[in-house]
């Protein structure tokens, strides 16, 4: 919990940015932009995701992960496996230079106004708010507590953008 801990810590009433996300930390998050990105966050989610048969498995289209960034922003941490301990198990395939860890979607859930999700953002009245949900948030089980901080890095960097791209 140290992300809420960190925000709580001289609220104002304004924004509050958290402590920048180091360089080596943003180049390993990235945007799902293509097709092909979002099926690897789709069979991640279906693998990682809940705790099946206790709770559901979330199987999300492709197509509902990426879109204009004023719609939905699904952002995907990926470690290099050169960093990945031998101790990981199921093994991970070292073939890879990399390895999708951990994932976060942040997507318009509503609007103060009722324009269509589909409408151009030139076109959304300049009164009308977006109202965003966060969700997909999502690590690796096996990387979940071993001290890499991985959904901390992901909220936070998700904080920056938000506020950022408001």
């Amino acid at each position: 919990m140290s992300f809420w801990n960190e925000l709580a810590q001289g609220f104002s009433g304004q924004p509050v940015m958290p402590r920048p996300v180091p360089e080596h930390i943003r180049r390993q998050i990235k945007r799902v932009n293509t097709w092909l990105e979002a099926k690897q966050v789709t069979d991640f989610l279906v693998d990682n995701f809940g705790n099946p048969p206790k709770t559901p498995i979330l199987r999300i289209p492709p197509s509902e992960l990426i879109g204009p960034e004023y719609l939905v922003n699904t952002f995907a941490f990926y470690l290099p496996t050169s960093l990945v301990s031998e101790a990981i198990s199921p093994q991970i395939d070292k073939s890879k230079s990399d390895v999708l860890v951990g994932t976060i979607r942040y997507r318009i859930w509503a609007r103060s106004l009722p324009v269509p999700s589909y409408v151009d953002r030139d076109s959304i009245p300049e009164n009308c708010q977006n109202i965003f949900a966060v969700d997909c948030f999502c690590v690796d089980r096996r990387f979940r507590s071993k001290g890499r901080k991985i959904g901390t890095w992901l909220l936070k960097y998700l904080h920056y953008f938000a506020n950022t791209n408001a």
